[in-house]
């Protein structure tokens, strides 16, 4: 069988990278603090945040036992909860990045959508748990965004992110994309789904 190229540095999958962890983890006890070069480097190659502003986690404190994330201490800045966990997978992009934070941006939106809409608009039958947007799809909102926006607009929102004040990501009010995506959105349709017909429409757009 084919031997399956690294993903990062020798480990082959996220998994590979997590039993590497958590071999180190076992040798701490809570509240302790430790270095470690393997963490340091996965947290500031890997990381959501850490890994796009340069930040590299000198050491690092157990909080759970079993937690997937640790206190991490960045010099000259402050400790600060970081996932070791979620390092371990799929390195984010930008443009993923920027769409969690766009979703985020029209909850308040879709919180009534969903409370005015609670049976499946497909099915008509089973109590609708997802709100999709029919028309214009999440895909094509954000190649249109993409295709009117600079980089230095993209550059620009994600400079404003702090994360050691706040972990999630926002799209400040005022910015480009924020003025852009509200100005799309308006025309995009959205429908109340139950989860079996949620998921066949996410079938159909992979086809």
């Amino acid at each position: 069988m084919k031997k399956r190229e690294p993903i990062w540095r020798e480990f082959s999958t996220s998994e590979e990278i997590r039993i590497a962890v958590r071999n180190v983890l076992k040798g701490f006890k809570l509240e302790t603090e430790f270095e470690s070069a393997l963490i340091s480097d996965l947290i500031a190659e890997r990381h959501y945040f850490c890994s796009l502003k340069g930040l590299r986690p000198s050491k690092f404190k157990k909080v759970h036992v079993y937690g997937e994330q640790l206190q991490g201490y960045f010099d000259g800045i402050v400790w600060h909860p970081v996932s070791w966990y979620r390092s371990a997978g799929k390195p984010p992009t930008v443009r993923g990045q920027i769409s969690d934070a766009l979703r985020l941006r029209i909850k308040p939106l879709k919180a009534p959508y969903f409370q005015n809409h609670r049976i499946c608009e497909y099915c008509n039958s089973v109590p609708s748990v997802e709100i999709h947007h029919e028309a214009l799809e999440w895909r094509e909102i954000m190649d249109m965004i993409f295709s009117e926006v600079f980089a230095s607009d993209v550059d620009s929102v994600m400079e404003s992110w702090d994360w050691f004040n706040k972990d999630e990501f926002e799209i400040p009010d005022g910015s480009r994309i924020a003025l852009v995506f509200d100005r799309i959105h308006e025309s995009a349709v959205l429908k109340a789904l139950c989860k079996k017909c949620h998921n066949s429409t996410k079938r159909r757009t992979r086809a």
